[in-house]
């Protein structure tokens, strides 16, 4: 499964807007009248300015659509348009609201508009602080107001104020996942989706698959290889997310590392205990209970990598004995391939010649190729076969707990390489899913949900209401 382009202009905004935070909010400006108005059918990216609401915005990345105010985290407000006369505001953004003792948070107030002339920090801990950025680390436990006020230069004052809870444990325990549970793939490195907790009501589940955790320049975890693993930035925060999602819904996540493009933690490290620690330390930081590995790199060329990570996930399951694994594999109606430039059926034999206890095998039923449909009836195909492999592969279980041990991803809609999978595809790998007890049902993704926009990244392509597929596949999970 796959980033996109905007997977890539994320993270280099992200790196921009931390490198441009000194600066900004302080800088001269030209005139309302240099500036277009706001249109939410523009693209915007990093630097381009507009006049809304009698103010003057400036983009911080890619955006499309997003009205600018002072919620919203990707534009930051300049001054009023007219330059003069209307008193200031405060507004910042913090990179954290939840966190562990010692952890630094940077507060940044770009968001404030006015001729302003001091920013004034209260952490609420006894501490203060000044500048238009600045970052601070709590000692103790508990929940604290963050508070700033900024002054203009006629000396007019405004205030603002966020709320943050420091905990030891980081994140809230995990909740239960079910049996059998519907878990569409969120990439959280894209912008254009509502965070985890908003997503409850929108989709209708409370649980998600996050994509893709990989390796970084210094081979540690990172979102897509660019946001270190417990480090959130201004735009994402995945712990918070976290928090919400679990406190506000009783919801709960399956972390997934790998995907297509990027280098595999496995990839980064030449030895299975280093290996392990990398993966204890996302399990750690997110308090996790469930993670996935989507292979589609290393199948053809690196079976090494292959062997490290499943010597890796035994040395884990044995320091964490109730944390589940599965990996989420390429299929063709056929099944797994194996033996040829292709090996995907030496992922599973070489997880279980080790003793990695998989707790499922979840299949990719999408872009089989240009001649072979992504439908129902090929995913139901893919199915079949797996399970006549697991037969081989595990010999004393029963068809039935084989079956419990599938999962079914397809790509919703139009896929890359060509062929739709339809809403009534859907419905009839729902039927198939519910009558055999599967494990997982899943999409990609979780932003295509829709039948708007032109773009392949951004919607199914087809008609379809809005969180139509979510809806469709709901009813799989038990206890929702």
């Amino acid at each position: 499964m796959k980033q996109n382009r905007r997977s890539i202009l994320r993270s280099i905004a992200g790196l921009t807007g931390v490198a441009g935070l000194s600066t900004a909010g302080i800088q001269s400006v030209k005139a309302a009248g240099d500036y277009p108005q706001w249109d939410p059918d523009t693209v915007y990216t990093d630097g381009d300015r507009v006049v809304h609401d009698a103010h003057i915005w400036e983009a911080k990345w890619w955006t499309k659509g997003d009205e600018p105010s002072a919620d919203a985290n990707m534009w930051k407000g300049i001054e009023p348009a007219d330059n003069a006369g209307d008193p200031p505001t405060a507004a910042f953004d913090v990179s954290a609201t939840f966190v562990q003792p010692g952890t630094e948070v940077t507060c940044d107030a770009s968001a404030s508009t006015g001729d302003l002339s001091s920013y004034e920090w209260d952490f609420g801990d006894g501490t203060t602080g000044t500048g238009l950025t600045t970052a601070h680390a709590y000692d103790a436990t508990g929940d604290y107001t963050i508070s700033l006020t900024v002054t203009d230069a006629d000396g007019n004052t405004a205030d603002a104020t966020r709320n943050l809870t420091v905990d030891a444990d980081g994140v809230p325990s995990a909740n239960p996942i079910p049996d059998s549970v519907f878990a569409p793939y969120v990439d959280m490195m894209l912008e254009d989706q509502l965070s985890l907790a908003a997503n409850v009501e929108a989709a209708g589940t409370k649980y998600f698959t996050l994509a893709f955790v990989l390796a970084d320049g210094n081979g540690d975890p990172a979102w897509a290889g660019s946001q270190k693993v417990g480090e959130p930035s201004n735009w994402l925060d995945v712990g918070t997310q976290l928090t919400e999602l679990r406190d506000q819904h009783g919801g709960e996540v399956i972390v997934s590392f790998g995907g297509l493009n990027g280098t595999y933690l496995a990839e980064a490290t030449t030895s299975a205990s280093e290996l392990k620690d990398a993966y204890a330390t996302v399990v750690d930081t997110y308090d996790l209970t469930y993670i996935d590995f989507d292979e589609e790199s290393l199948i053809s060329r690196d079976e090494e990598s292959i062997r490290r990570r499943n010597e890796a996930l035994v040395m884990l399951q044995d320091e964490y004995p109730d944390l589940h694994v599965s990996y989420t594999l390429p299929v063709m109606p056929s099944g797994l391939p194996g033996h040829s430039s292709n090996d995907v059926l030496f992922v599973l034999e070489d997880a279980v010649s080790k003793g990695v206890e998989l707790d499922a095998v979840n299949l990719m039923v999408m872009d089989y190729g240009a001649d072979i449909e992504p439908n129902a009836e090929n995913a139901i195909s893919a199915a079949e076969s797996v399970h006549k492999q697991l037969g081989d592969l595990y010999p004393n279980k029963s068809a039935s707990e084989r079956w419990s041990m599938l999962g079914l991803t397809p790509m919703i809609g139009v896929n890359d390489i060509g062929g739709t999978f339809y809403q009534e595809d859907a419905r009839q790998v729902l039927d198939f899913a519910q009558n055999h007890d599967l494990r997982l049902l899943s999409f990609w993704e979780l932003v295509r949900d829709n039948g708007k926009g032109d773009k392949l990244y951004e919607s199914t392509l087809i008609e379809q209401e809005p969180f139509e597929f979510s809806s469709l596949f709901n009813p799989f999970t038990t206890n929702q």
